[in-house]
C-alpha cells in the first residue's frame, strides 16, 4: 500500500488539537469503563487486549490514558498527512464503541460477544482489536467518508448511556 501524502496545507495547531481531543474522548471513556468495571467486578476477563489487561492488573491503571494519548497523536498526524491511513482514526473510535458494547454485555451475562464465539485469546484479540474495528468498520467508514467528529460524539453518547446502566447493575 502506497501512502498518499495530502497536498493541502497543514492544519493549525488549534485545529490539530481540537480534532485530537474529539477523537480522544471515546477512548478516554473506554479507560474509565475499564477502571470502573475492574474495580466493581475485580476482573479483567472482558478486556481483549493483552497489554491493557496487564495495565489494569497493575497498580498503575492510568497508564492506559497515556497509551490512548500516544495512539491518538500518531493517528491524527497520519490523518492530516496521509489520506490512505484515515481508516485508522475511524477504526480507533469504533474500537472504543465495540469495547463499550462488549463490556456492557460482559456485565450483563458474564461473557463478551467475542468470548461467545471463541475461547482462543489470540483469535479474540485479532477479531476484537483488529478485524472488526479497523479492517471492517475503519475501512468501511473511511470509504463512506463519514463525519468522524460526529461519529466520535455519537459513540461517546452511546458509551455514556451504557456506562450509566452499568453503574446501576
Amino acid at each position: 500500500m502506497k501512502l498518499q501524502s495530502l497536498s493541502t496545507k497543514k492544519p493549525s495547531l488549534k485545529t490539530f488539537l481540537i480534532f485530537f481531543l474529539i477523537i480522544l474522548i471515546p477512548n478516554i471513556l473506554r479507560q474509565i469503563y475499564y477502571f470502573i468495571v475492574v474495580n466493581k467486578f475485580n476482573s479483567v476477563d472482558f478486556i481483549a487486549s493483552f497489554e491493557t489487561q496487564k495495565i489494569f492488573s497493575s497498580s498503575f491503571p492510568f497508564l492506559g490514558i497515556g497509551e490512548e494519548i500516544i495512539i491518538g497523536l500518531v493517528y491524527v498526524f497520519l490523518w492530516y498527512n496521509f489520506s490512505s491511513t484515515r481508516f485508522l482514526v475511524y477504526g480507533w473510535i469504533t474500537d472504543a464503541l465495540i469495547d463499550f458494547i462488549s463490556v456492557f454485555v460482559w456485565v450483563l451475562i458474564g461473557f463478551t460477544p467475542i468470548q461467545l464465539v471463541t475461547s482462543n485469546p489470540y483469535l479474540r484479540f485479532f477479531l476484537r482489536e483488529i478485524f472488526f474495528s479497523y479492517l471492517v468498520f475503519g475501512i468501511l467508514f473511511a470509504k463512506l467518508k463519514l463525519d468522524v467528529k460526529k461519529l466520535s460524539f455519537v459513540f461517546t453518547g452511546i458509551g455514556v448511556v451504557l456506562l450509566l446502566i452499568i453503574a446501576f447493575v
